[in-house]
């Protein structure tokens, strides 16, 4: 015998759940890329400026002010004005 109508639209839930969850799982995976480049980007800044991964982390938070001379360092290195990256 045929579905019926439950069980097709059972059928359909299960299908849309898997297709959600595969994207969620493809959107996890990006934002883990994004945080490892990020991650790689922050430990070059921080080696190239001469300051610790750290620090580089709390300028970007606000948790630490660098002094000018590093605000001049580090908008030299990423070739941004200093007003682009410090406001």
């Amino acid at each position: 015998p045929g579905e019926t109508k439950l069980e097709s639209d059972r059928r359909h839930i299960r299908e849309r759940i898997a297709r959600l969850q595969q994207e969620l799982d493809e959107a996890n995976a990006q934002l883990l890329t994004r945080e490892q480049t990020l991650a790689l980007l922050q430990a070059q800044l921080a080696e190239k400026a001469g300051v610790s991964e750290s620090a580089i982390q709390m300028y970007e938070i606000g948790q630490r002010v660098p002094r000018d001379a590093m605000k001049v360092r580090i908008a030299e290195i990423l070739k941004k004005p200093i007003q682009d990256l410090f406001f």
